[in-house]
Order: structure tokens, then sequence, then C-alpha cells
């Protein structure tokens, strides 16, 4: 999922092992950006992330896309 308020750009994707190429259903990597440039990135679990895009989506961010192309995770 891909959410924007002005500048602030947050993406979540899906997590892979880096290790060993599967995909973690219940892991997703949050990148966010402020003015095209990455400001943190963090690993968060499926309930965190959609209590966070409940919260954005009721603080009036706007929905941008759906990132489903998972992303290599260290450590998973």
């Amino acid at each position: 999922m891909r959410l924007q308020n002005g500048e602030t750009v947050v993406d979540y994707y899906p997590a892979k092992s880096w290790d060993t190429g599967i995909t973690n259903p219940d892991k997703f990597l949050k990148v966010v950006t402020y003015n095209g440039k990455t400001c943190g990135k963090e690993v968060i679990d499926r309930r965190r992330m959609n209590r966070q895009i409940n919260n954005r989506l009721a603080r009036r961010w706007k929905a941008i896309s759906n990132n489903t192309l998972p992303q290599f995770v260290q450590g998973l």
C-alpha cells in the first residue's frame, strides 16, 4: 500500500527473507520518504500495518497504489 500526505509518502511492501527467499505473510517492510528521500525503514507485522493504514486514511491521507512486489529483508 502506498499512502501520501503532501510531500510525505509511506509504502508498505510484503517482506521476503533474504536467506530463504520465502515471503512471510505476517511481515511487511515500511518505507517512509519525504520529498523523495528515504527517511526510515522498518519491518512491522500485519496487525500494526493495518492499524497504521487505517489511522492514516482516517486523517485524510490518500491511498495511491497497492505494493504487491515483495522486498528482500535480512533477518526474517
